[in-house]
């Protein structure tokens, strides 16, 4: 279940905080792309993830692989997200940020073997960061920018969890409580409930289910409400 978003100010946002903040939602926003293929959920994955990462290989590539495009390695990168979300495991809320750097560095090493197989890329396991430590001026401005749209792309998220959150029955409802706001594992959490260990996880994968689906169907009639000829 989504944590509640902090009250900080946008502009006390740091760096720190606001790429863990990118990195949770982006797990989330994946984990509903790989179980409902929402078309909304892969773009709002692009647009939180694409321009920083873009920002990098345009400073790294010219040292690391130069002839390399970095254009080239987003569309591959993002293309092979879209074609096999089922390789993706949500482990942990900066899941989405590692197997993106390591779907990059491939793309990165794929482009320089077709350019020039004598190249080798010594290490591209940075490649996907989005980060520096002393950002220039348009990076701090690109950022500020960044929080915002990061900041409404949480409240969206989280209101229509709630949404779906809500519409569950009273069961599914105590059944996430438990595993997901109490912590506890699936057997400890199907003894409370007088429910087999089985039948108590089988619940909880279709109350999470329920939950992606209505979020998608939010977001598709938002989309479409919006390409409606006015």
């Amino acid at each position: 279940m989504f944590r509640s978003p902090d009250s900080l100010p946008l502009d006390l946002v740091g760096p720190a905080a606001l790429a863990e903040r990118r990195d949770e939602i982006s797990t989330r926003l994946m984990a509903i792309y790989r179980e409902t293929g929402s078309q909304e959920a892969f773009g709002w994955l692009y647009r939180l993830n694409a321009p920083g990462i873009l920002r990098n290989l345009e400073r790294r590539l010219p040292r690391q692989a130069p002839g390399v495009d970095p254009g080239d390695v987003i569309q591959d990168a993002f293309l092979s997200v879209f074609l096999y979300p089922r390789r993706f495991e949500a482990r942990g809320e900066s899941a989405f940020r590692t197997w993106m750097r390591a779907i990059v560095a491939n793309s990165v090493r794929r482009r320089i073997r077709r350019s020039d197989p004598r190249l080798v890329l010594l290490d591209g396991s940075d490649l996907a960061a989005t980060s520096d430590a002393a950002p220039e001026p348009w990076e701090a401005a690109d950022r500020a920018e960044e929080t915002a749209r990061l900041c409404r792309a949480w409240a969206l998220l989280l209101l229509l969890y709630l949404q779906a959150y809500c519409a569950l029955r009273a069961t599914d409802r105590a059944r996430l409580h438990l595993v997901e706001l109490e912590e506890l594992d699936y057997r400890t959490a199907a003894a409370r409930l007088g429910q087999t260990r089985d039948n108590f996880k089988m619940g909880v994968f279709r109350a999470r289910r329920r939950i992606a689906r209505g979020m998608q169907r939010v977001l598709a009639r938002a989309q479409a409400a919006v390409a409606a000829p006015s």
